[in-house]
């Protein structure tokens, strides 16, 4: 995902978006590495040449920083062979490199978020073979996906931490104000501040949600009390 992709994300979103995709790429550094240290045995000249070339493929796909999206399984690392806007896994895109999109047309329609392991097409055996990795190595560079879609629960708490922050003032002034007129400690003083203090949530809740609203516009989703719809 470029910069641009990524400010077009609710604001709220993006520190998750940024951290799964800064995960992605260090897997994919880390793998280049593992690869390049450990060559299989019995690779002819043509295949240890294919095996460079989509290590290097590899490395420019990881700097372009374009990737799918788990967009559907909340909660879970699942692999996509393609995302929601077309965008090609590693694997997938390597295979597209050396000519064999319509291995990936198949992969794709037929279970897109298929594991490598899983994977029984005598095509991809053969690209494999020719590209000079093993299968096992084209399973250690698929990488599942964390979900990150729009989260309600995200916004929930971006909200409480607006209400805290708007409401704690308020309830220090309040406090400060209702001392001054009433030092002593009684029932009457105590029940004040605590109804000051409901006031000063109900304020910091309303004035959070306007924030947000304001901000992060029509982007935002707040979790529904009466549950899914």
């Amino acid at each position: 995902m470029d910069e641009a992709i990524l400010k077009r994300e609710p604001p709220l979103n993006r520190i998750v978006v940024w951290l799964e995709r800064r995960r992605i790429r260090n897997h994919f550094r880390r793998v280049e590495v593992e690869l390049r240290a450990r060559e299989p045995r019995g690779l002819d000249s043509r295949q240890r040449l294919a095996r460079s070339v989509v290590l290097g493929r590899l490395r420019d796909y990881r700097a372009r920083g374009r990737f799918p999206r788990n967009l559907d399984f909340p909660g879970r690392r699942v692999p996509y062979v393609r995302g929601h806007d077309t965008t090609p896994c590693a694997v997938a895109h390597l295979i597209e490199r050396s000519g064999g999109s319509a291995i990936v047309d198949d992969l794709a329609s037929g279970n897109n978020n298929i594991w490598v392991e899983e994977i029984e097409d005598p095509r991809f055996d053969a690209w494999a073979r020719s590209s000079g990795i093993t299968k096992a190595e084209a399973a250690r560079i698929q990488v599942p996906y964390m979900y990150s879609g729009p989260d309600p629960t995200l916004t929930a708490l971006g909200l409480l931490v607006l209400a805290a922050m708007v409401a704690t003032p308020l309830q220090i002034f309040a406090t400060r104000i209702v001392r001054r007129f009433q030092p002593e400690r009684t029932p009457r003083r105590a029940l004040t501040l605590t109804g000051l203090l409901l006031l000063n949530l109900a304020v910091g809740m309303i004035v959070g949600m306007v924030l947000l609203w304001m901000v992060f516009g029509p982007a935002i989703s707040l979790p529904s009390p009466w549950g899914p719809r």
